[in-house]
């Protein structure tokens, strides 16, 4: 099978051709282009004086960082839940792992394995 390289070029140069006609027909929207430096200006003291939402709503914290010890013991169900979802922690250095793996063998669930690392 023998590649008609005159054919893949002219389709090549065609499709580009129709992708660069189709991206200089899109216009941008006029509303968010400024024209000017002074519409940038005025653009920028419009976003710095907007009141109407604060730029960072402090009211949204976490409760812990994803790897903190728990702030109670966990139950067996939420120990197997945290030990899957931190499957690529090593327990000791992630003491939310090592939290639900002392659940897990307290429960006798699981059985401290020497040879290995959790």
């Amino acid at each position: 099978m023998s590649i008609d390289w005159p054919t893949i070029a002219t389709t090549g140069i065609t499709v580009t051709a129709a992708g660069l006609a189709y991206i200089g027909s899109i216009r941008p929207r006029e509303a968010a282009v400024a024209s000017s430096p002074n519409d940038a200006y005025r653009i920028i003291a419009r976003v710095e004086n907007d009141t109407r939402t604060p730029r960072f709503d402090t009211r949204v914290w976490p409760t812990h960082w994803p790897h903190d010890a728990p702030e109670h013991r966990f139950t067996l169900v939420q120990a197997h839940r945290e030990f899957q979802k931190h499957m690529d922690c090593h327990i000791d250095h992630c003491p939310r792992k090592h939290a639900a793996w002392t659940v897990i063998v307290a429960e006798e669930y699981g059985h401290a394995d020497a040879r290995r690392s959790a």
